[in-house]
């Protein structure tokens, strides 16, 4: 892989697998604990509008890990030709491991 060949997105792609590490862990964790059904969405007008079982919280997880996946391919394939795309791309995956890692706690939290 060229891009593991670049120090910043070396550093962007570590940092995200181990935010998204850590939510994995968290959600293993606590995921024992929660009862059915599980919350998954709520707001303030008009309260918990989406119910869940255990599996939609590893799906919530398995969506991450998929759309990092697919940033890190295509920024692979657009190394050599628009390298600032595949730096956008990397780096994007810090944010949605952050994101996930905000759900999963959120969810965990509520429940």
């Amino acid at each position: 892989m060229n891009i593991l060949h670049q120090k910043i997105l070396r550093i962007f792609l570590i940092l995200s697998g181990a935010i998204l590490l850590f939510s994995l862990t968290l959600i293993y964790l606590n995921i024992g604990r929660m009862s059915q059904p599980i919350i998954l969405h709520f707001d303030n007008f008009k309260g918990v509008d989406a119910f869940g079982d255990k599996i939609d919280v590893w799906g919530i997880w398995l969506m991450g890990l998929a759309m990092i996946l697919i940033n890190l391919v295509l920024g692979e394939l657009f190394f050599y030709k628009e390298r600032v795309v595949s730096y956008l791309l990397v780096s994007v995956n810090i944010l949605i491991s952050i994101l996930i890692l905000i759900i999963s706690a959120v969810i965990i939290n509520v429940n």
